[in-house]
């Protein structure tokens, strides 16, 4: 998901590079107020939510069999109701934050689509290393073998 530098520790265990990426972030935000930069993680962490809610439906749709570490007893329908309570919550946050932090929050969103491309190139070409975690299921590999039974 991430290049694999970001994994490398100091020799007191701690992610350096992670954290220079973090400190930088922050010195991009000094100049907004502590109630601004919180604002601004809000939303984007609200924004996130709203993302993986929609993850979730769209591969509840697309992959019905893949293995799951749990399975929410529900169907498609019952999980997008389960969803419309804390989505109608996360958009009426979005909806109260000034115009400055939506700014600053949806240009982080924009670069975050621009890089992704980008990151896609770099994987393809190699020039630098990604970690996987193996405990993730991969589902390319379980529509291929479905593909396979039913050729069979």
């Amino acid at each position: 998901m991430l290049p694999e530098f970001f994994s490398k520790r100091s020799r007191h265990g701690t992610p350096l590079i992670g954290i220079l990426f973090s400190a930088s972030g922050v010195l991009l935000l000094s100049w907004l107020s502590f109630q601004e930069i919180v604002a601004a993680e809000n939303f984007l962490y609200c924004f996130g939510m709203i993302l993986e809610f929609i993850a979730f439906i769209v591969h509840r749709v697309k992959h019905p069999n893949a293995r799951r570490p749990y399975k929410v007893p529900l169907g498609t329908v019952g999980c997008v109701l389960m969803l419309i309570p804390p989505t109608a919550l996360i958009v009426v946050v979005l909806y109260f934050s000034s115009l400055k932090v939506a700014v600053i929050s949806l240009g982080a969103v924009f670069i975050g689509i621009l890089l992704q491309p980008c990151l896609k190139y770099v994987e393809k070409k190699r020039w630098v290393r990604f970690s996987i975690n193996s405990e993730l299921p991969d589902f390319r590999e379980e529509e291929d073998d479905e593909a396979e039974t039913l050729v069979a």
